[in-house]
Protein backbone atom coordinates (compact mmCIF):
# COMPACT_ATOMS: atom_id res chain seq x y z
CA UNK A 1 0.00 0.00 0.00
CA UNK A 2 1.38 2.98 -1.08
CA UNK A 3 0.63 6.75 0.55
CA UNK A 4 -0.02 9.73 -1.86
CA UNK A 5 2.21 12.71 -1.86
CA UNK A 6 -0.37 14.62 -3.45
CA UNK A 7 -4.16 15.05 -3.32
CA UNK A 8 -5.65 14.80 -6.98
CA UNK A 9 -8.38 17.68 -5.93
CA UNK A 10 -9.26 20.54 -8.49
CA UNK A 11 -7.44 24.03 -6.96
CA UNK A 12 -10.82 25.75 -6.83
CA UNK A 13 -10.43 29.67 -5.29
CA UNK A 14 -12.28 29.85 -1.97
CA UNK A 15 -15.41 32.33 -2.06
CA UNK A 16 -17.33 34.21 0.21
CA UNK A 17 -17.67 32.54 4.14
CA UNK A 18 -15.01 30.03 3.80
CA UNK A 19 -12.84 33.07 2.01
CA UNK A 20 -13.26 35.15 5.20
CA UNK A 21 -13.08 32.23 7.49
CA UNK A 22 -9.70 31.33 6.17
CA UNK A 23 -8.36 34.71 6.38
CA UNK A 24 -9.73 35.44 9.85
CA UNK A 25 -8.28 32.59 10.97
CA UNK A 26 -4.67 33.25 9.64
CA UNK A 27 -5.06 36.92 10.94
CA UNK A 28 -5.99 35.26 14.04
CA UNK A 29 -2.95 32.42 14.22
CA UNK A 30 -0.67 35.11 13.18
CA UNK A 31 -1.50 37.57 15.16
CA UNK A 32 -1.50 35.30 18.36
CA UNK A 33 2.34 33.89 17.01
CA UNK A 34 3.83 37.62 17.01
CA UNK A 35 2.39 38.57 20.28
CA UNK A 36 3.53 35.20 22.38
CA UNK A 37 6.88 36.27 21.14
CA UNK A 38 6.66 39.39 23.73
CA UNK A 39 8.33 39.04 27.17
CA UNK A 40 6.10 39.47 30.00
CA UNK A 41 3.34 40.06 27.89
CA UNK A 42 0.92 39.19 30.84
CA UNK A 43 1.84 42.60 32.37
CA UNK A 44 0.39 43.81 29.48
CA UNK A 45 -3.38 42.16 30.04
CA UNK A 46 -5.25 45.43 30.40
CA UNK A 47 -3.33 48.16 28.23
CA UNK A 48 -5.17 50.26 26.20
CA UNK A 49 -1.79 50.58 24.28
CA UNK A 50 -2.24 46.51 23.71
CA UNK A 51 -5.57 46.59 22.76
CA UNK A 52 -4.16 49.74 20.12
CA UNK A 53 -1.40 47.60 18.37
CA UNK A 54 -3.69 44.32 18.00
CA UNK A 55 -6.01 46.91 16.34
CA UNK A 56 -3.70 48.13 14.33
CA UNK A 57 -2.27 44.81 13.16
CA UNK A 58 -5.86 43.56 12.25
CA UNK A 59 -6.76 46.81 10.27
CA UNK A 60 -3.37 46.52 8.39
CA UNK A 61 -3.38 42.18 7.48
CA UNK A 62 -7.28 42.90 6.47
CA UNK A 63 -6.40 45.64 3.87
CA UNK A 64 -3.11 43.41 3.19
CA UNK A 65 -5.24 40.01 2.30
CA UNK A 66 -8.17 41.83 1.36
CA UNK A 67 -8.62 42.19 -2.35
CA UNK A 68 -12.12 41.32 -2.70
CA UNK A 69 -14.78 43.06 -0.41
CA UNK A 70 -14.30 40.42 2.80
CA UNK A 71 -16.82 40.68 5.74
CA UNK A 72 -14.83 40.44 9.09
CA UNK A 73 -15.97 41.70 12.24
CA UNK A 74 -12.60 43.28 13.31
CA UNK A 75 -14.15 44.23 16.63
CA UNK A 76 -15.27 40.57 17.40
CA UNK A 77 -11.71 39.47 16.07
CA UNK A 78 -9.47 41.63 18.24
CA UNK A 79 -11.48 40.39 21.34
CA UNK A 80 -11.18 37.23 20.41
CA UNK A 81 -7.57 37.39 19.85
CA UNK A 82 -7.19 38.92 22.99
CA UNK A 83 -9.14 36.75 25.03
CA UNK A 84 -7.60 33.59 24.07
CA UNK A 85 -4.14 35.53 25.14
CA UNK A 86 -5.37 35.72 28.14
CA UNK A 87 -8.59 34.20 29.22
CA UNK A 88 -10.11 37.56 29.93
CA UNK A 89 -13.17 37.35 32.38
CA UNK A 90 -16.66 39.11 31.15
CA UNK A 91 -15.47 42.21 32.28
CA UNK A 92 -12.17 42.43 30.70
CA UNK A 93 -13.85 41.84 28.18
CA UNK A 94 -15.87 44.80 27.99
CA UNK A 95 -13.25 46.91 28.94
CA UNK A 96 -11.20 45.55 25.57
CA UNK A 97 -15.12 46.57 23.80
CA UNK A 98 -15.02 49.62 25.10
CA UNK A 99 -11.36 50.70 24.26
CA UNK A 100 -11.90 49.73 21.03
CA UNK A 101 -14.47 52.01 20.35
CA UNK A 102 -12.71 54.92 21.97
CA UNK A 103 -10.09 53.82 19.91
CA UNK A 104 -12.09 53.59 16.63
CA UNK A 105 -13.77 56.92 17.42
CA UNK A 106 -10.65 58.97 17.98
CA UNK A 107 -9.14 57.87 14.88
CA UNK A 108 -6.71 56.25 17.08
CA UNK A 109 -6.62 52.60 14.59
CA UNK A 110 -5.02 53.58 11.17
CA UNK A 111 -3.68 51.74 7.96
CA UNK A 112 -0.05 52.24 6.80
CA UNK A 113 0.50 53.81 4.13
CA UNK A 114 1.60 51.73 1.24
CA UNK A 115 4.58 53.44 1.08
CA UNK A 116 5.64 52.46 4.62
CA UNK A 117 4.67 49.17 3.54
CA UNK A 118 7.28 48.84 1.17
CA UNK A 119 9.91 50.83 3.26
CA UNK A 120 9.04 47.92 5.49
CA UNK A 121 9.30 45.13 3.13
CA UNK A 122 12.22 46.09 1.39
CA UNK A 123 14.12 46.69 4.42
CA UNK A 124 13.06 43.25 5.73
CA UNK A 125 14.61 41.59 2.73
CA UNK A 126 17.86 43.41 2.95
CA UNK A 127 18.45 42.49 6.84
CA UNK A 128 17.65 38.62 6.20
CA UNK A 129 20.13 39.22 3.23
CA UNK A 130 22.80 40.05 5.13
CA UNK A 131 22.21 38.11 7.90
Amino acid sequence: MSIMTQTNLPIVALKNTVQSHVLEQTIFISILEDLRKVPNLEKLRNDVELVNHVCNLVENMMSNNSKAKIKIDKKKLVVNILTKLFNLNPQETTFVETSIDHLFNNDMIVKQHILRKVFNITSAWVIKKLN
